[in-house]
């Protein structure tokens, strides 16, 4: 099994093209210390391995995943192995962010539970949420998403007060803009309060439609998850930011 040469991150529909492979792909993620991800389509997993540094990550409450120490030529190694059969582009997630991690100088005791800790909060914050909250973050996710690449990660995050409940949804350098998401055929939007298209004094107001749909098996689909996991796999400094926005959604 030959490693590949990765991408810095990977989309869904990359992720999805290695699980068609029908062979396990590896991928070296990082040089110090030495991490390398399997993508295994024969066992519909992803794995992480590391050298075994320091105490062993504590992952028994954990259905989907499973740690095996290995011993090899050159000493033992951590094998984490993520069952990605419910869901492939987050046990890539989850893998990456360890590894994110471990690039930063946690241990990977310490690595593994911070990945963990933020995924099952972003999971905890996503079942108790009704449809139309479901449509209205997936409207202001596209939103920022789109700014992170014309502003950069900075501004974009710093614009984006729809988790703190304020008049507007994004407060950008010139103006303020309010979301409006809709899964209706004609772009029909329930306004809120009187106040929610009322323009701050001296900045303009601008109110942007989005307008979705349920894709069934299209394959440009993707799920409010495969969305969350999309923009904190292109985050850097703004991660924990940005996990925090959403746990207070």
């Amino acid at each position: 099994m030959t490693e590949i040469e990765t991408p810095e991150r990977m989309d869904p529909g990359i992720v999805e093209s290695y699980f068609r492979l029908g062979f396990p792909a590896r991928f070296k993620l990082l040089e110090e210390p030495d991490a390398v991800m399997t993508i295994d389509p024969t066992r519909d997993e992803v794995r992480l391995e590391t050298p075994a540094r320091g105490s062993e990550p504590d992952v028994t409450a954990y259905e989907h995943l499973a740690l095996e120490v290995v011993d090899r030529a050159d000493g033992p190694w951590f094998e984490l192995r993520v069952d990605a059969s419910d869901s492939r582009y987050e046990a890539y997630v989850l893998v990456v962010s360890v590894v994110d991690q471990l690039r930063s100088g946690a241990s990977v005791r310490h690595a593994v539970s911070e990945a963990l800790a933020a995924l099952r909060d972003l999971l905890k914050s996503r079942k108790t949420m009704t449809d139309e909250k479901v449509a209205g973050l997936i409207g202001e996710l596209l939103v920022l998403e789109h700014l992170l690449e014309t502003l950069g990660e900075a501004p974009a995050l710093q614009g984006w007060l729809g988790p703190l409940a304020e008049e507007h949804d994004f407060g950008l350098p010139e103006y303020d803009v309010e979301v409006k998401t809709t899964k209706s055929e004609s772009r029909v939007h329930v306004i809120g309060t009187e106040h929610q298209l009322e323009p701050a004094p001296d900045r303009p107001l601008y109110l942007l439609s989005v307008q979705i749909t349920r894709a069934g098996a299209a394959d440009d689909a993707f799920s409010l998850t495969e969305l969350i996991a999309r923009i904190r796999g292109r985050l850097l400094s703004g991660l924990r930011t940005f996990d925090r926005a959403l746990e207070s959604v």
